[in-house]
């Protein structure tokens, strides 16, 4: 595999243009695509998860696999499984994708220890999320054994099994602050279904390593997974609209340097191009808390 790096847009574009496929290559309301389309963020959010598009892919007679690929952000189990799939690292599976994909889509109300979807707790317990070349290639690797269509070793799922319950302990420290329906958390780990869960219908997630914030909210699905157990959440549409945080992400850009807030209607972040900080993330929470006291302060859209 020749994979390339892109830490800007045009990177991404430059790297496209010269034949290599990008792979969630988004940059807060701008995706860079290739022949496949793989993003589902942005003009793109209506496409499924990128580990079912290339898992259909990699299905179709006479499809061949592909040799360079483009990449950004961090690895996350759904982009990585998506670049196996596609240059042939890793045979198709229907429901692993499929697995994978939802809990990338929307995992709020799933349990991670359970079925396929125990892959990817694996993945991320071997994994590291760094916004590097190398932390893709490495994660590339994981996912070879991780996503293979054969079943995981006992001492693999023991491990992922303890590796998750101990992700619930590690979300519920990482809480910094609830009000007004709203949760500010530090953390590098990937546990919003687990925040919406104990907390909130909104989540401001601090990345300290990686410097960026994630805001994100539920789904009307996840509102009724939640209440299967009893916890009353609402959904992003009930509060924002039918079009979610893509009501407000230009509202947001108004706490950075720069405008590039964006993601889908339901989680998003800050623009990738910038250095977020915490206090970049105190002041998200407050003005979340404020759209939620006053609607009509992001009633106007961006022209």
């Amino acid at each position: 595999m020749d994979l390339r790096y892109a830490r800007t847009l045009q990177e991404a574009i430059t790297a496209r243009d010269a034949g290599f496929e990008p792979i969630e290559c988004c940059f807060g309301k701008e995706s860079v695509v290739g022949r496949y389309r793989l993003d589902h963020h942005g003009d793109y959010s209506h496409h499924l998860p990128v580990s079912i598009q290339a898992n259909n892919l990699a299905l179709r007679r006479g499809f061949e696999p592909l040799e360079r690929l483009v990449v950004s952000g961090k690895p996350d189990p759904d982009s990585t499984h998506a670049g196996n799939l596609i240059t042939g690292n890793v045979p198709p599976s229907t429901s692993i994708a499929y697995a994978v994909g939802a809990l990338d889509l929307d995992p709020v109300g799933i349990d991670q220890t359970k079925g396929n979807y125990l892959r990817v707790p694996a993945f991320r317990m071997l994994s590291r999320p760094q916004r590097t070349r190398e932390s893709h290639l490495e994660a590339f690797e994981i996912g070879k054994s991780v996503f293979a269509p054969t079943s995981l070793p006992d001492s693999l799922r023991r491990d992922a099994c303890r590796y998750e319950w101990a992700r619930m302990d590690r979300a519920k420290k990482a809480v910094q602050l609830v009000q007004d329906d709203v949760v500010l958390v530090y953390s590098d780990e990937d546990s919003r279904d687990l925040w919406h869960r104990f907390c909130s219908s909104l989540v401001v997630q601090y990345k300290p390593l990686q410097h960026v914030i994630t805001f994100s909210g539920c789904t009307q699905k996840a509102v009724q997974r939640l209440r299967f157990h009893g916890v009353q959440r609402r959904s992003v549409q009930d509060l924002f609209g039918p079009q979610g945080f893509f009501s407000l992400y230009h509202v947001l850009d108004t706490l950075f340097p720069q405008a590039g807030c964006g993601g889908r209607a339901d989680i998003g972040g800050s623009p990738q191009e910038v250095v977020a900080t915490a206090e970049q993330a105190l002041e998200s929470t407050r003005l979340l808390r404020g759209l939620l006291q006053d609607p009509t302060r992001f009633s106007q859209r961006a022209s």
